[in-house]
């Protein structure tokens, strides 16, 4: 899925940093799981998602791609988007 075919809306740090990795199915490849876990990280807690939120395992991975250069992701990706500089993306 390309960046611009993300569904909306995405929710939270998890949609910042899917649109930073190219989309769900970019995200998947750079952690090894199914597209369909990166698109429960954007579901509310309500529908069976993660609210927005991104397993611990996996951002240690994200961050782990993007020391190797596969991921243009930096640790403030990982906060909620007001505690972010926005003009660092």
């Amino acid at each position: 899925m390309k960046a611009e075919q993300i569904p909306k809306p995405l929710y939270g740090q998890a949609a910042h940093v899917v649109r930073k990795c190219g989309g769900i199915q970019s995200t998947a490849r750079l952690i090894g799981r199914h597209p369909s876990w990166v698109l429960k990280w954007t579901y509310a807690k309500e529908r069976g998602g993660r609210g927005g939120l991104i397993p611990d395992e996996d951002q240690q991975i994200l961050m782990q791609a993007a020391r190797e250069g596969r991921a243009d992701l930096c640790p403030s990706d990982f906060f909620p988007p007001e505690t972010r500089n926005e003009t660092a993306d």
